[in-house]
């Protein structure tokens, strides 16, 4: 998988999840993030609206609290288990506003963020 894909998982979860990071540069951490509901108590650091994503049918934002590292290995192997199935890639405009929110949020773990840091796709 890459950067800028987009899935859901088929059972348990609804949520349009995306990875963040570049697995190209290390397959060991990959970042992910999931888009959720827009709601005044939600953290607003990076809102995505209708038309910023195809599967965007109303105000949502980057619930970077609850974001996950996977290896890339275990991402592709629940993608060819078919317990996730992928969604329209983000755009490159998207995905760096997701990453510019991933440096400013104050409730992604700080490990988390750190792998951004690492390769070089935030400041």
């Amino acid at each position: 998988m890459k950067a800028g894909d987009t899935f859901r998982f088929i059972i348990g979860d609804d949520h349009l999840w995306m990875i963040i990071s570049d697995p190209g540069l290390d397959k060991s951490k990959v970042l992910l993030v999931n888009l959720t509901t827009w709601r005044a108590d939600k953290e607003q650091t990076c809102l995505v609206n209708p038309g910023d994503h195809p599967s965007v049918q109303h105000n949502s934002c980057i619930y970077y609290r609850g974001s996950r590292v996977h290896s890339d290995a275990h991402l592709n192997s629940m993608l060819n288990l078919g317990r996730i199935v992928l969604q329209d890639p983000l755009a490159d405009s998207l995905l760096a506003r997701i990453r510019e929110g991933a440096a400013r949020s104050l409730l992604m773990r700080l490990e988390h963020g750190q792998i951004l840091f690492d390769q070089g796709l935030v400041e």
